[in-house]
């Protein structure tokens, strides 16, 4: 089975103990992000909030290209491009040539989350939802010739270091790229040399 067909095959209905099955919450989408043709980055983030469902119902009236483009642009994919560049401005990183690269992102990054169903303050993220799918998610991923993944935020690691086995995969690890996310912002030099190595490997890879 192809990673396209993988995704689009996962249904709510077969979740029985998740609390997003409840047929009294309002119907909330799975949200599946068309891969490219040949991706070679799994970007991982953790949960998609009901705020993304307007642009995501709107984004399916395009071709796969156009809808994950314009999903990239709006959200966490775009974000990561921006926080990058602000945080190698800061630190005065000598790469102006390279970061151009990272908009290769759009063409070749597969971006998926932990948690498939969109959260609110409510009904929060679990990660029953990716020991149900994830996994098999990121074998089928392999299959299609991706051998880097890229955790961003805590949560996001910490699953992937108890359920990825890394032989034949590499992990990347970046904070999550929230514009109040304070750790792009750290003082703390070890923070700052892990997250400049992290970019520069993502970078090298795009």
């Amino acid at each position: 089975m192809s990673l396209d067909k993988y995704v689009r095959s996962i249904n709510k209905e077969k979740c029985e103990d998740c609390k997003f099955n409840n047929k009294q919450l309002k119907p909330r989408p799975i949200i599946i992000i068309p891969p490219p043709d040949t991706p070679k980055i799994m970007l991982i983030s953790r949960d998609p909030t009901v705020d993304f469902i307007p642009i995501y119902e709107y984004s399916k009236r395009y071709s796969s290209d156009e809808m994950r483009r314009m999903l990239f642009s709006a959200a966490i994919p775009h974000n990561l491009i921006v926080q990058i560049t602000k945080f190698c401005r800061r630190e005065k990183e000598g790469l102006k040539e390279s970061m151009k690269n990272l908009f290769k992102i759009f063409e070749v990054a597969y971006w998926t989350h932990l948690h498939k169903c969109p959260t609110d303050k409510e009904n929060k993220f679990t990660t029953a939802c990716a020991n149900k799918w994830l996994r098999k998610e990121i074998n089928e991923a392999k299959e299609e010739g991706i051998q880097t993944m890229v955790c961003l935020g805590k949560d996001v690691e910490r699953w992937a270091s108890k359920n990825i086995f890394t032989e034949n995969i590499k992990i990347i690890n970046l904070p999550h790229p929230s514009r109040r996310n304070p750790i792009w912002y750290t003082r703390d030099n070890n923070k700052k040399m892990e997250i400049k190595k992290s970019i520069k490997r993502l970078i090298e890879l795009c």
